[in-house]
């Protein structure tokens, strides 16, 4: 029976060991979590995530102040943007073909009816698909999860952008003119 307690009070302290382990390993998963939504929450650039069948899953205070719609999360993304807009064929796009796209500059027309210039990169999640005899990922099929979108207001900078062309037509035009004008006085 001593060998028995033995036995039983090491299993015991193997216990304690495993649950201590289990409550570390549940407090830097929580602590991850929260440094993640801190994160997303204080970045400028929008972040909107759209799982596989095309609900908006996570949004961020950026996201929603770039698209003027609040409330993003747990709605589908095709009635919230409208099922013709840019943005929705892209992210269509991305859910259907797992198609990339970087860096793309499209139109929003916010729920107020003000037109702004978006800044969008948009990629494809995916999924290792597990091996069901080993566990072990395999390379050959990754399942397309859901979509990453990420946006800025480019909005002033296309304004600003617009407006030096302008002026570098005018001074164009102006230049055109003085030498026209030039050439008449000389004739």
């Amino acid at each position: 029976t001593a060998s028995m307690q033995g036995v039983i009070a090491r299993l015991r302290e193997q216990e304690q060991e495993l649950a201590r382990l289990h409550q570390a390993e549940k407090e830097r998963a929580q602590e991850t979590e929260r440094l993640s939504e801190a994160v997303t929450r204080n970045m400028p650039a929008g972040l909107v995530l759209v799982n596989a069948t095309g609900i908006i899953s996570s949004a961020n205070p950026a996201a929603e102040k770039n698209l003027d719609i609040h409330g993003l999360q747990y709605r589908r993304y095709t009635e919230i943007l409208g099922g013709d807009s840019p943005l929705t064929q892209m992210l269509t796009a991305c859910l259907r073909d797992g198609q990339t796209f970087q860096r793309d500059e499209v139109a929003h027309l916010t729920p107020g009816g003000e037109s702004r210039q978006l800044g969008v990169t948009i990629s494809p999640i995916y999924r290792p698909v597990r091996n069901a005899v080993g566990g072990t990922a395999t390379p050959a099929a990754p399942k397309l999860t859901g979509a990453l979108c990420l946006m800025s207001d480019l909005t002033e900078l296309s304004t600003l952008q617009r407006q030096m062309r302008w002026k570098e037509n005018l001074a164009a035009l102006g230049e055109m003119s003085a030498g026209i004008a030039h050439e008449f006085k000389n004739a």
